[in-house]
């Protein structure tokens, strides 16, 4: 799978595998592959991420990001951030501040409604609403790995569905195993 992001790149193991992503709420079914990107010099998936720290920090650690596309039409589907930070406490911390970030984020950024899942901490529906335009809803959800204490992943998941919570905490718990 190829991981963005500045050398030497994270390994594509600690990343939910591409094919793994196709289920019938998030690709409909079809299959799914990652997909090359340009790295754009940050570490930000989405506008409610407030993970923008550059790789090599003394206090940011490193990170990669995969990209998910539907093989039948191209569409993005979603995105995998992997930040690899010094300790275990470091991730919570981190993780902790992420989830914070993306809560408050309609009080930073116009039109966008911010709802956690009340069953699942650290997981959102975020809904654009520009006026004018039709409604962009997106899932975002932060977890510490448990197969590697001091990763921490933030998936975007770019769905219309209901199930956008379910789907999202089913690629979560695939990410907490790396």
């Amino acid at each position: 799978m190829p991981v963005a992001g500045t050398r030497p790149l994270l390994p594509s193991s600690l990343f939910v595998a591409a094919s793994q992503w196709a289920t019938p709420g998030v690709s409909g079914g079809d299959g799914t592959h990652a997909v090359t990107t340009d790295f754009e010099g940050g570490a930000q998936i989405h506008e409610c991420d407030v993970d923008t720290a550059m790789d090599m920090t003394s206090s940011a650690g490193r990170f990669g990001i995969v990209t998910v596309a539907d093989e039948v039409d191209g569409t993005i589907l979603g995105r995998q951030r992997v930040r690899l930070t010094a300790s275990a406490g470091a991730a919570r911390a981190e993780a902790d501040r992420i989830a914070h970030g993306i809560a408050t984020c309609g009080s930073r950024v116009p039109h966008v409604t911010v709802t956690q899942d009340p069953a699942h901490p650290g997981l959102f529906k975020v809904v654009g609403a520009e006026p004018g335009a039709p409604k962009a809803v997106g899932w975002l959800g932060v977890s510490v790995h448990e197969g590697t204490p001091a990763a921490v992943s933030t998936l975007y998941l770019r769905s219309q569905t209901s199930q956008g919570y379910a789907e999202l905490d089913w690629l979560l718990s695939l990410a907490r195993q790396k």
